[in-house]
């Protein structure tokens, strides 16, 4: 495979993030003190009857940390 997908492939393996959330990650969604990625609009917010409805949290091991931090050098000046 190629490196974008063996990036995306490593995401998934070490997160419970779905292949969906993954792709339309962006960096205003990582919280990079708390370690976590915050999806306010998810594939469950909308079937939730909830009045108030909560954001996916997913944890970003120091692993993924890296990697993201990584990428954010390189290509911080695109959203994704």
């Amino acid at each position: 495979t190629d490196a974008v997908f063996r990036r995306v492939l490593f995401a998934m393996r070490y997160t419970s993030a779905r292949p969906g959330e993954v792709r339309k990650l962006r960096w205003s969604q990582v919280d990079w003190a708390g370690s976590v990625a915050i999806i306010r609009r998810h594939k469950t917010s909308s079937t939730t009857k909830k009045k108030q409805k909560r954001p996916r949290i997913i944890p970003l091991p120091p692993c993924l940390l890296a990697l993201l931090r990584y990428l954010h050098k390189r290509h911080g000046h695109q959203p994704y």
